[in-house]
């Protein structure tokens, strides 16, 4: 009989568990939603599994700053809304606001195109150029850089060894 109960135990906190990471999965799903489209629309290197995480989870956390800021600027008079995202973080008891995680999933599209927004025009590195912080150019490589560059796209090639020479604009280029 004895031997039953630590794997009771054993059970009754791999269910608590699985509970607790289930509710770290739904609060944190608009977080995942602004990564996933992040991802999908910014050239980048793949990210490695605990970025993905520490990302989905910081662009959850801003997701519902925003929404509680769009409430307290849509009843800037009335009483305080109450967000529910810190209380369900913080007590287990406490049941999900399913509306409420809904609601920033819809808000989390929207974060999600803005920081694409931000990241495919380099607004960070522009900053860094001009508090001198940075020389980093914000594309994969140089070749890149200079390719999506507002520099004019006519190019000239030279083959000395058939002395040819080609010169021309260039209207798409792919880099593999």
């Amino acid at each position: 009989m004895a031997s039953h109960q630590p794997v009771q135990a054993t059970y009754s906190s791999a269910v608590a568990f699985s509970e607790f990471a289930l509710r770290i999965v739904v609060l944190f799903l608009p977080g995942l939603v602004s990564f996933l489209i992040i991802d999908k629309l910014t050239a980048h290197r793949p990210f490695k599994p605990y970025a993905v995480v520490m990302y989905s989870f910081l662009l959850g956390f801003y997701c519902y700053v925003v929404y509680a800021v769009l409430l307290d600027a849509i009843q800037p008079l009335g009483p305080r809304t109450k967000v529910a995202f810190v209380e369900a973080l913080t007590d287990a008891r406490s049941k999900l606001d399913l509306f409420e995680i809904i609601t920033v999933s819809a808000l989390a599209i929207l974060v999600g195109f803005l920081v694409a927004f931000v990241v495919n025009h380099h607004w960070l590195h522009r900053l860094a150029h001009v508090l001198r912080v940075s020389r980093k150019l914000g594309d994969l490589d140089v070749w890149s850089s200079i390719m999506n560059s507002n520099a004019p796209s006519w190019v000239v090639i030279r083959d000395r060894e058939h002395d040819v020479m080609y010169d021309g604009w260039i209207a798409a280029f792919s880099d593999g």
